[in-house]
Formats: structure tokens, sequence, C-alpha cells
């Protein structure tokens, strides 16, 4: 099976974490259109509602881990890899 096109990969630090998660939402936007579906659609292969979907994406807004991994992984069949780097 061939890999998935990696759309981003992020390097986040405190000062600019709302900025990183605000660009993070709009590149599940970019990969929700790209996978073909609406915002119903994903919604209802997650079990949300789709103005969770809406809100997250037009909103960039406080995202759990849970539906983070909800949406990628559930939805759009995707992997989530976190990466965590602590500086000396």
């Amino acid at each position: 099976m061939k890999p998935k096109k990696i759309i981003s990969t992020h390097n986040y630090s405190i000062g600019v974490r709302d900025s990183k998660i605000q660009k993070l939402c709009r590149e599940l936007r970019i990969a929700r259109e790209i996978s073909g579906l609406t915002q119903l659609k994903l919604a209802e292969k997650i079990g949300k509602h789709r103005n969770v979907i809406t809100k997250i994406e037009t909103e960039g807004g406080n995202i759990t881990l849970k539906t983070l991994f909800d949406i990628i992984e559930g939805g759009l069949g995707g992997k989530v890899e976190i990466k965590i780097t602590l500086e000396d």
C-alpha cells in the first residue's frame, strides 16, 4: 500500500502555540477537502455533530487530542505522529 502524502510537520513552541494550533486546524480542513469529504460526512464518520468540525476549521479552536485522533485516523484514514522535544 502506497503511503499517503504528509501535509505538514510542525515544530511547536509555547510562544507560538495558538497560531500553530490555528494552522493545524486549517490543515485539517485542507486534508478533509483533499479526501473529498464534506464537514457533515466527516462528522458522521467520527460520531460528532457537523458544528464540531465547523468550529475547529473556522475558529482554530480548542481541539482535544481525542478529537484530533478521531478526525485524522477515524475520519481521514491518516496517522497521527507527535514528537516532543525538550530544550536544555
